[in-house]
C-alpha cells in the first residue's frame, strides 16, 4: 500500500499511525508532502525499520497532486481546515482522483469546542497556542460539511461524524466497480 500525508509536518504524526496499523496493514511507500521540509532522520529511519520508502515532498499540496502518481490512502490531519471551501473542494477532488481511501481528522466547531479553546491559558498553554486553538475551532468542521464537498460522492461511501469531543472525522471509501 501506498500513504500519502498531507501537510505532514515532520512525519511524527504518519509514523505514529503507521506504527499503529502495521500489524493489520503494511505501507511499503510513504509519502510525506509539506510545505516546509521537516522530516528528521530520525524520523525517516523509523520509518525504513517499519519497511517503508519514504518519499518527503517539499512544496505546494495542490500542484503535487495534480501530478502525485495515485496512493492507496491519503490522510490529512488538522490540516484541511485551512482552506476555503473553493479550495477545499479543489483539494478534495484531486485527492478523490489519486486514491481509493481518504482520511481526515479536522477540528469539530462546536459550544464545547469553542469553550474548551477558549480555556486553554488555564492548563499553561503560551499566547500562540491559545490563539491557533480558537481560530482553528471557528475553521473546524459540523456534521456533513466536508461530505458536501466531496466530489461524485454516489462512488465513493462517506462517513462523517464527530469523534470525541472536539474532533471531526471524514472518511471516503471508494466503491468497488460493479
Amino acid at each position: 500500500c501506498h500513504l500519502a500525508d498531507l501537510g505532514a509536518g515532520d512525519g511524527t504524526f504518519t509514523l505514529e499511525l503507521v506504527r499503529h496499523l502495521s500489524p493489520r496493514f503494511r505501507f511499503d511507500m510513504v509519502t510525506l508532502v509539506d510545505r516546509l521540509a521537516l522530516l528528521s532522520a530520525e524520523t525517516h529511519a523509523s520509518f525504513v525499520e517499519l519497511g517503508c520508502t519514504v518519499e518527503a515532498i517539499r512544496g505546494d499540496v495542490f500542484t503535487w497532486l495534480q501530478n502525485a502518481r495515485p496512493a492507496t490512502v491519503i490522510t490529512a490531519n488538522l490540516f484541511l481546515h485551512h482552506f476555503t471551501d473553493d479550495s477545499l473542494a479543489t483539494l478534495l477532488k484531486l485527492a478523490a482522483e489519486r486514491s481509493e481511501v481518504f482520511i481526515a481528522c479536522e477540528p469539530r466547531r462546536s459550544w464545547l469546542s469553542r469553550t474548551g479553546s477558549g480555556l486553554l491559558g488555564l492548563l499553561g498553554c503560551n499566547g500562540v497556542t491559545r490563539h491557533d486553538a480558537v481560530v482553528s475551532v471557528r475553521a473546524g468542521f459540523a456534521e456533513g460539511e466536508i461530505s458536501r464537498l466531496w466530489p461524485e460522492s454516489g462512488r465513493w461511501a462517506l462517513e462523517e461524524r464527530h469523534v470525541r469531543l472536539v474532533s471531526h472525522w471524514f472518511l471516503a471509501r471508494r466503491l468497488a466497480k460493479s
